[in-house]
């Protein structure tokens, strides 16, 4: 008899924290994997990010650009407030990944023009791009087929995510500017 309360007890306990856990990084959403909500002093500075392939992805389809900015590390240092003057009513983006290949730049491409009203898209390239390394290991990621499954799923159920979340919940609570502006 004893047994049976202790594993109702041990199982309700496993549920809430997995279901805590669960929350807690949705709340936070350190990869900008939901952009659900934001809460300041919370989750509105996010500067761990682990993946920037996934975060710039997921922001950039919620920023819904008609501008877009692809290319690697060289690109990713212009500001769309740069580009304003010359795209005055344009929703600028910049989804330039450091470290990506030209085949990863090209799912970008594809997936933006075929889901979104992209009107011009500004493509840095340089050498590092073509480099074999960058190229050898990408594929064809389901998020490009509009299955976020695996993004989701690495942002809710992982404890590097878990230490993502409490990371980013000090440096909010903290007031820390953030480092990384997808703006």
């Amino acid at each position: 008899m004893k047994y049976k309360n202790f594993n109702k007890t041990a199982l309700f306990s496993i549920l809430v924290t997995f279901a805590s856990v669960l929350l807690f990084n949705f709340i936070i959403d350190p990869y900008h994997a939901f952009n659900v909500f934001t809460i300041k002093g919370i989750n509105t500075t996010k500067n761990h990010t682990v993946n920037h392939t996934m975060s710039k992805f997921h922001t950039a389809k919620l920023a819904n650009p008609t501008v877009l900015l692809i290319g690697t590390l060289r690109t990713a240092h212009i500001h769309p407030l740069y580009l304003q003057k010359y795209f005055p009513d344009e929703i600028i983006y910049n989804l330039a990944i450091p470290g990506s290949g030209v085949s990863s730049q090209k799912n970008n491409i594809e997936y933006f023009i075929k889901h979104h009203n992209i009107k011009t898209i500004i493509y840095g390239l340089d050498f590092f791009a073509f480099n074999p390394v960058n190229n050898k290991f990408e594929t064809k990621d389901k998020r490009y087929e509009n299955d976020f499954t695996k993004d989701y799923m690495d942002s809710l159920l992982s404890v590097r995510t878990l230490r993502k979340s409490i990371k980013t919940l000090k440096d909010n609570i903290k007031n820390r500017d953030a480092l990384l502006d997808y703006a």
